[in-house]
């Protein structure tokens, strides 16, 4: 088809994220060869991919169809997954896919552009109604992207049909696993005030009494939609928790109160919980 996806700015940093992966898999397995390949090549895309779609003037990370008219897009717009290869590699202790600086830039317009206090005073001014609604509008929420510079009507192509629509709406909607996936990558890159401002605006939707709607049940495309388990990107962002199964270390870097820090954790053979006290970055051997 004419209308086939094009690869998304998140889509290459999550392939870039794999790279990073399958070269510390292959080193652990001896595979060197291997492992030098997928880093060689991670390395490059890293690169080529800041080059070409960092906005130095709107200081965030854009998508470039090379057809505004064939694909429903986000061009200009500030996307929320834009990083989404850190939020992977953040987990897991690899390196970043973005240049540092870029990174926190760009997830510092995301709060700017996409937070907001009242999504009704957002709604009231978007150029394009969002598809589905899952949040009130007198409730806080963390929309998919912001047109703060404009290029939303070529979002979709023009006269394009129904699922054209339905993805175009899809742009102004505000689901529950992006914005903890914005908020862990913010906590992460030490916007830890930001991040956390973030995590209630879902939270309260779902739990503040008296409820307006199911504690156990946040809805994206239809119930107990799994991306909210996103969430749990969040704790372990907060516990600045790595852990390195073949050599049985843990390594933790709390964020947040790291004098009298204390948290559960797991690992691939058992869990348990932190020491209560001790030193902002503590590790566990054996």
């Amino acid at each position: 088809s004419h209308r086939r996806p094009i690869p998304s700015v998140s889509m290459q940093s999550g392939y870039l994220a794999a790279l990073l992966a399958a070269a510390a898999i292959a080193e652990e397995m001896g595979e060197s060869e291997f492992a030098r390949s997928c880093a060689r090549i991670a390395e490059t895309g890293k690169r080529k991919l800041a080059e070409a779609t960092f906005n130095h003037r709107f200081e965030y990370f854009v998508q470039r169809p090379h057809r505004h008219d064939l694909y429903v897009n986000s061009n200009d717009g500030c996307h929320i997954d834009q990083v989404l290869g850190d939020y992977w590699t953040d987990q897991v202790g690899l390196p970043q896919v973005f240049p540092a600086a870029q990174a926190r830039s760009a997830l510092q317009k995301l709060l700017e552009h996409t937070f907001h206090r009242r999504l009704g005073d957002y709604h009231n001014r978007a150029v394009t109604k969002a598809s589905r609604f899952y949040a009130d509008d007198d409730e806080p929420g963390t929309v998919l992207r912001s047109f703060a510079h404009g290029g939303a009507r070529k979002a979709a192509p023009v006269g394009g049909g129904a699922w054209d629509n339905l993805l175009t709406g899809y742009l102004f909607e505000c689901p529950t696993g992006t914005a903890y996936a914005l908020a862990a990558n913010m906590v992460s890159r030490g916007l830890v005030v930001e991040g956390l401002a973030v995590c209630p605006a879902v939270h309260d939707r779902y739990a503040e009494a008296p409820l307006r709607r199911n504690p156990f049940n946040d809805i994206e495309y239809g119930n107990h939609y799994a991306r909210a388990m996103a969430s749990y990107g969040v704790f372990i962002a907060a516990c600045g928790f790595r852990y390195h199964g073949p050599k049985g270390r843990i390594d933790l870097a709390p964020r947040i109160a790291a004098d009298r820090f204390r948290a559960a954790f797991t690992a691939a053979e058992g869990w348990g919980t932190t020491p209560s006290k001790g030193p902002a970055a503590s590790s566990v051997t054996g």
